[in-house]
């Protein structure tokens, strides 16, 4: 069984908790209790494989925003590196082919 660890960030009272019960308990919370930080496990069927979630959900605290930032900024560098790869990747097969 395929094991996702996930991490629910951001800032105070924008719904990290309500979110993450909707998904493990399935219903949502509508009144605002401020979260310390919990886990939560669940089974789920993901792409048609059983999988099991392990979410801890966070604090709204200011001392996970530079983190994030951090985080979110090498994503997205790692992604337009990705992208740039496939694109230079796609540019060489089509010369093949043409040649060909």
């Amino acid at each position: 069984m395929t094991e996702y660890k996930l991490v629910v960030v951001g800032a105070g009272g924008v719904g990290k908790s309500a979110l993450t019960i909707q998904l493990i308990q399935n219903h949502f919370v509508e009144e605002y209790d401020p979260t310390i930080e919990d886990s939560y496990r669940k089974q789920m069927v993901i792409d048609g494989e059983i999988c099991l979630l392990d979410i801890l959900d966070t604090a709204g605290q200011e001392e996970y925003r530079q983190g994030v930032e951090d985080a979110f900024h090498k994503l997205v560098r790692e992604i337009r590196k990705s992208k740039e790869k496939k694109g230079k990747d796609r540019k060489k097969r089509k010369r093949k082919c043409c040649i060909q």
